[in-house]
């Protein structure tokens, strides 16, 4: 242990040495005072003149709050995941207590160790005090595992923040190219649709070239046949004139015949080829027109297909040209909103290493109240993770006196009512509140009703304590301009009231009694009706100790 620790440790050890003495020199004053004997004493009241409130008075006693400090510090890992914004691993979560992510010989490293408790019960403390002092090496090491979180921080902000720039560089590039589509989407609409119809229209006229063709060639074979059989005819009579004519009788009709026989074999053989070569065409033609009429019946399909496609690809650009800045501002608003997250979590980090330090002051954990110690919740050696117990401290800003009332006066008073408080130990101090809380009717063993009322003091509590005695005025209506004085003053012998009245002249302490007639009380003052007027002293009587 260094120079530097070894000052740390016996300045709190001082510390605790020092509450101690204290303590106990409390403790022999309070034996002492016990040992007093009392004697009476008088001091003096001034009558008063002004508005003083009446209402049910009960007796009750000083509840103090109370607030427990727990170990706030959020020390659970984190990882350094760009993809998941920095978030925290899953044991390591918000909230889970005492889980962390990793360990060395046995023990959390993120955890603090108590080295020495610093304060007792009963001490009063007030924020900052140190209330644990920490081992030094707890302390470091969580100290440089916060560091490293801002660092990794730190780093997924950045690659966030790079990967924001590429982001909205591709957004503003889909972003030009939806304007640029869209405007140019009908254009290229009609296009298509041009494109396909034109591809249709050549077919079908290149069917109906071809259906004209085969029926023109159609129309040919059917001459052809026509003639042929002309033709034929022809050759039957030359040759029936050939087989006729007697050769010896009629040489020169006989040679006639075999020429014009011959001439209608050669016509019939020519026409017969002829119509051959056409019913070839015709076939062709037949198989031509086939094809193409398929071929256009594609075409026809081709063109409603394209035309179905040309217009999805025009509706998807005229939605994308219609909410280019809306598509714009969600991819970049999401990087955006990712950036925020890596901010958000950086900052965390940072705030929580500086929590750290705010918490731990020289390796001790300070107070974060001002109060009085009631109950110690660790002990040295305890681990200290986030959500441990520390310490319960009475709380002064949360005072309030619990009395016990009647059924038949619960009705007088509601939640919020106004009421007046006296505490016997600060005489002639006036304290305020209102009603906080008015429990359930109770039935104790007799068959009696009652009912708690819990009634908030307003202001400083500081002076009160657990347990001291209180009186509560529930104010039930308020009277002004009125002479009145402290009811400690007044006293009562038999059915009538009396004050001590200072002697006008005496300087030798003599008083006298005085008879007096009395009005309502606010539980620290009377109503004088009647026996005294504004500015007279009147004595008050009180024991005193030897």
């Amino acid at each position: 242990m260094n120079e530097k620790r070894t000052k740390k440790i016996r300045k709190t050890a001082l510390i605790c040495i020092a509450v101690a003495l204290v303590l106990a020199v409390t403790g022999i004053l309070q034996a002492a005072s016990r040992n007093r004997t009392e004697e009476t004493d008088y001091r003096e009241a001034q009558v008063q003149y002004g508005d003083l409130t009446v209402g049910i008075t009960e007796s009750g006693s000083i509840e103090v709050g109370t607030v427990t400090q727990e170990m706030e510090l959020d020390i659970s890992a984190f990882s350094s995941d760009a993809n998941s914004f920095f978030s925290r691993t899953a044991s390591g979560a918000p909230g889970a207590a005492g889980t962390q992510s990793s360990q060395t010989g046995g023990r959390d490293t993120r955890a603090l160790v108590v080295e020495q408790v610093c304060i007792v019960p009963g001490q009063q403390v007030a924020a900052g005090d140190p209330l644990f002092l920490l081992t030094q090496e707890s302390v470091d090491a969580l100290r440089e595992e916060l560091s490293k979180d801002v660092e990794d921080a730190a780093l997924a902000l950045r690659q966030i923040q790079s990967e924001r720039k590429s982001i909205e560089l591709s957004a503003s590039q889909r972003y030009e190219s939806n304007l640029v589509y869209g405007e140019a989407a009908q254009a290229e609409y009609e296009e298509a649709l041009e494109k396909a119809g034109t591809a249709y229209e050549e077919a079908l006229s290149a069917l109906e070239e071809a259906q004209k063709e085969a029926a023109e060639q159609q129309e040919k074979l059917a001459e052809l046949e026509a003639q042929y059989e002309e033709e034929k005819h022809l050759y039957e009579e030359a040759a029936y004139l050939a087989d006729y004519i007697e050769k010896e009788t009629d040489p020169y009709g006989y040679v006639k015949a075999l020429e014009l026989k011959e001439k209608a074999l050669a016509n019939l053989d020519s026409t017969e080829k002829e119509k051959e070569e056409a019913g070839e065409n015709q076939d062709s033609l037949t198989t031509q027109v086939r094809t193409l009429t398929l071929e256009a019946q594609e075409a026809k399909k081709q063109q409603e297909l394209a035309a179905l496609e040309a217009q999805a690809v025009y509706d998807a650009r005229e939605v994308n040209y219609q909410n280019a800045s809306e598509l714009y501002q969600i991819e970049t608003g999401l990087a955006e909103e990712q950036e925020r997250m890596a901010a958000e979590e950086y900052d965390s980090a940072v705030a929580r290493l500086a929590r750290l330090n705010d918490a731990v002051q020289e390796d001790a954990l300070v107070s974060e109240y001002d109060g009085i110690v009631a109950t110690i919740e660790v002990s040295e050696g305890d681990s200290l993770v986030m959500g441990t117990q520390l310490v319960t401290l009475n709380h002064f800003d949360e005072v309030s006196v619990k009395v016990s009332m009647g059924e038949d006066e619960i009705g007088r008073v509601s939640s919020g009512s106004p009421a007046n408080i006296a505490v016997a130990a600060f005489d002639g101090v006036k304290y305020t509140g209102a009603v906080e809380e008015i429990s359930e009717a109770r039935t104790d063993g007799s068959g009696n009703v009652t009912y708690e009322v819990t009634v908030s003091v307003d202001g400083d509590g500081s002076g009160l304590y657990e347990g001291m005695s209180a009186e509560v005025t529930f104010i039930t209506k308020e009277t002004k301009e009125t002479v009145y004085v402290s009811n400690r003053a007044v006293f009562r012998e038999g059915n009538q009231s009396y004050v001590l009245l200072k002697d006008g002249g005496a300087e030798d302490g003599k008083a006298v009694r005085r008879a007096v007639s009395t009005g309502f009380s606010d539980g620290v003052n009377v109503e004088i009706l009647e026996g005294l007027q504004e500015g007279d002293l009147v004595l008050i009587e009180s024991k005193v100790g030897e």
